[in-house]
């Protein structure tokens, strides 16, 4: 079948317009059935202003095409549909004196029928407005891109990625920070954006609004937080290489942060009173997640990198964390005490090397129920220093952390000097923290 748009130039009017359709609708002009749609209208008053009927929908648009260094370029921007509509049953417009009539052999049979048209028509008087305003612009150069030519959001969130590992490497870190952004991106952003382009996300901040809403409702504020302030920081990366984007809203421009509770520095974790219900608690999950959480309370270690831990770092002596991956891009080696090397014993029995320890899925308890993550990470601080009095570049070191005052040239030999120390500390934090988890609770001893 050959159907070809057959661009005509006119003085486009409504009444114009529907008797193309009409008359175009009425005859296939070939044996395959092609009607005489579709066809382009020009309009010989807004340069660049034309319309496509179609055999179903009918299109304004706006055409432009200018040179970029060299190249023709050229762009298609949506106005909006022309809808042909129907008559209104019963109801006239005008009379013979005041408005159109119909005629019959050129005889007068009464006044044109009203017609009725779909919400979101554009006439031809509203479609030169819009065609007049995008031709100014397109003659000052500040017409936005169009939606074809806009630079997808996961083609910019690779461009982000890029920019955030590179930035690690010149700081002679990990890029940790890039491997949380793109975890986030995959789980919740990517899967409803990937397809949008920059331009249609700045032009739907009530749609990006919308969807920040929901999923703090699935995924708490925290995380629909973080993944708004990203798609935020995406934008506002491109939009540095394209001018474009910098004129108009953001994606978020609608988007109310939802409050977060912030704690204070050296904030949270568990009192002693709360050692044993918790331990209770922690009988409910199934081996691997209980050995999780538990060597996580005794280590002190960070939850996403104890996770990451292999069989292969786990030796008789030390539990080796991070691998250099740490967040201080170091690692950290925990001596073994009685107590973690039971921890880790519930997880089963030991695997390959280079298998996890913990092949955590979805934990079994909620955060109302079993404390967990940083909450243990703050009570291993908490029990360290403040019930086994353990010297604080001691704790920090155990913890992951570069000892204050202490430089690099110098952090070997002040870690081969302090080897007993870390033995003993952990020894008694190990000791302490499983007293804790062994008292009777509170109502019991009242009894």
């Amino acid at each position: 079948m050959t159907n070809h748009l057959r661009p005509i130039t006119v003085d486009l009017n409504d009444s114009y317009i529907d008797a193309q359709i009409d008359f175009r609708q009425l005859e296939p002009i070939d044996d395959d059935g092609d009607r005489r749609l579709p066809i382009e209208l020009h309009d010989a008053r807004v340069k660049g202003l034309r319309i496509r009927l179609g055999k179903h929908r009918h299109a304004w648009m706006f055409y432009r095409e200018w040179s970029d260094h060299g190249k023709r370029r050229y762009s298609n921007t949506p106005i909006g549909f022309y809808d042909r509509g129907r008559d209104a049953p019963g109801a006239v417009v005008g009379g013979r004196d005041k408005g159109p009539v119909v005629t019959k052999f050129g005889q007068y049979i009464g006044p044109e029928k009203a017609l009725h048209r779909a919400a979101d028509h554009v006439s031809v008087e509203a479609a030169r407005e819009k065609g007049s305003v995008m031709a100014a612009h397109a003659t000052v150069g500040t017409l936005p891109p169009s939606k074809s030519e806009g630079v997808k959001f996961a083609d910019a969130f690779e461009a982000y990625m890029v920019h955030l590992e590179a930035k690690a490497a010149a700081n002679g870190k990990p890029a940790r920070w890039a491997r949380n952004v793109r975890y986030l991106a995959n789980s919740l952003i990517l899967p409803d954006w990937k397809n949008w382009t920059l331009a249609e996300m700045s032009e739907r901040p009530d749609a990006v609004a919308d969807w920040h809403v929901a999923m703090v409702k699935k995924h708490k504020a925290v995380s629909a937080n973080h993944a708004a302030r990203i798609i935020r920081a995406v934008y506002r990366k491109a939009a540095k290489r394209n001018l474009a984007l910098s004129k108009v809203n953001l994606p978020t421009a609608a988007v109310d942060f939802a409050p977060q509770r912030r704690r204070a520095k050296g904030e949270g974790g568990m009192a002693p009173a709360d050692f044993p219900a918790w331990f209770e608690a922690l009988q409910k999950l199934p081996p691997v997640h209980r050995s999780y959480h538990l060597t996580n309370l005794l280590t002190g270690a960070r939850p996403g990198e104890l996770a990451q831990t292999k069989w292969g770092d786990l030796d008789a002596d030390t539990l080796t964390i991070g691998g250099g991956n740490l967040k201080t891009g170091n690692y950290v080696s925990v001596p073994v005490t009685p107590e973690i090397r039971d921890a880790i014993a519930i997880a089963g029995e030991r695997g390959d090397d280079a298998a996890l320890i913990w092949p955590l899925t979805r934990a079994h308890a909620s955060r109302d129920e079993l404390a967990t993550g940083m909450d243990l990470r703050r009570t291993y601080k908490t029990v360290a220093i403040g019930m086994c009095k353990v010297d604080p570049q001691v704790s920090e070191y155990l913890m992951g952390h570069a000892p204050d005052g202490i430089g690099p040239r110098y952090l070997l030999r002040w870690v081969l000097e302090k080897a007993e120390a870390f033995k003993e500390a952990q020894a008694k934090i190990s000791a302490t923290t499983m007293q804790l988890l062994r008292a009777a609770p509170e109502k019991k001893r009242a009894a």
